[in-house]
């Protein structure tokens, strides 16, 4: 068993006071340099660490930061992690991590833990949003919320309360993409989404997404076929059996608007399954714009979203509404906007 070093155990190994060992821990300019020196060597040597819980008790911080993260498999989220950990460093913050896998009892207990520790603040793409009721801490949201003001979800699951949050705007983002699809010529669009349950944050932006490619519909004069939206896009697997049953209904051309880039790699296994030339026969477009989407073969069409920028921003916001004595009341809202990427997948043949 390891004996824990103590601040005596320094001074008796290099002769000074415990006074001046706790001095030369903070830097302190009191002392002079060489002894400073030969006392942190001696706490190196002596395997000395120092109490986190009383020095976050002493200084009124702890410079930790509680971070939830869906799922680090998908690119996407991990390009938000990216983000808040290359910040964090420059800001001399630490994070600790939980991975929620979609799962709001994670979610519930991560939080709790968090604030147990506690960290100085929360950064999260949340699950349910009832569960940040009444965390009075510096807490931002990050890629989910659910801010179009006249939007209804048909959903009682969104709590009053106003939240900091940093997201893309995937309203702009889906009309894009439908508009794309639509200027090249093709009408017949199959949606391809995620969750389509509004009790979860996930569902509601499946929901943005939506009323984006219906408003994309209206402004072309397209019907809007409820038949055409699919949900439970969570991996390629999925994203295959998706398109590899629609090819009972839908007949070439038609175009396929995906949940993200990187379930499309599933979507055009299934259309090389059935002999389907893209873009000739389908015309396909992603989201996000992960690096993988460049790599496909064709090269896919997609929606450039905000993500490691996501992470960027939130870290400096939280870490500013840690450093002020006196935090702004008003919430931040900021919200990037998407814009499209061309490649290969769509082609107006037309033009």
């Amino acid at each position: 068993m390891t004996t824990k070093v103590r601040l005596i155990d320094i001074a008796n190994a290099t002769g000074v006071s415990v006074s001046a060992v706790s001095k030369a821990l903070k830097d302190s300019p009191e002392l002079p340099q060489a002894t400073k020196e030969r006392i942190l060597a001696a706490a190196n040597r002596l395997g000395y660490h120092p109490n986190f819980t009383a020095r976050s008790l002493r200084l009124g911080r702890s410079n930790l930061l509680g971070v939830l993260i869906p799922d680090i498999t998908n690119p996407y989220y991990a390009s938000i992690l990216k983000g808040i950990e290359s910040t964090a460093r420059v800001l001399g913050l630490t994070t600790i991590i939980t991975i929620t896998n979609e799962d709001p009892t994670i979610e519930s207990d991560a939080l709790s833990a968090f604030l147990s520790v506690p960290v100085d603040g929360i950064l999260s793409v949340p699950i349910h949003l009832n569960n940040y009721v009444g965390i009075k801490i510096p807490l931002v949201l990050l890629s989910r919320f659910p801010f179009l003001s006249d939007f209804s979800y048909n959903s009682d699951t969104i709590p009053e309360v106003d939240f900091n949050y940093v997201l893309s705007d995937d309203y702009k983002g889906q009309y894009l993409a439908t508009k794309h699809l639509l200027e090249c010529g093709i009408q017949d669009i199959y949606l391809i989404l995620s969750q389509a349950c509004c009790e979860k944050v996930s569902g509601m932006k499946s929901a943005i997404r939506l009323s984006g490619h219906q408003k994309a519909l209206r402004d072309f004069g397209i019907p809007f076929d409820p038949q055409k939206i699919f949900y439970e896009a969570t991996d390629n697997q999925s994203s295959f059996d998706i398109v590899d049953m629609l090819f009972q209904k839908a007949n070439p051309p038609f175009g396929l608007s995906l949940v993200n880039d990187a379930s499309c790699a599933g979507a055009i296994s299934a259309l090389n399954k059935h002999n389907l030339k893209i873009p000739e026969d389908v015309q396909i477009i992603g989201y996000d714009d992960i690096e993988l989407s460049q790599f496909l073969y064709p090269s896919l069409t997609t929606i450039h979203s905000a993500k490691q920028s996501i992470g960027e921003h939130g870290v400096s916001l939280i870490s500013n509404m840690i450093s002020r004595d006196n935090p702004p009341k008003s919430k931040v809202h900021t919200v990037f906007d998407p814009y499209l990427v061309v490649r290969q997948s769509t082609h107006n043949f037309q033009d």
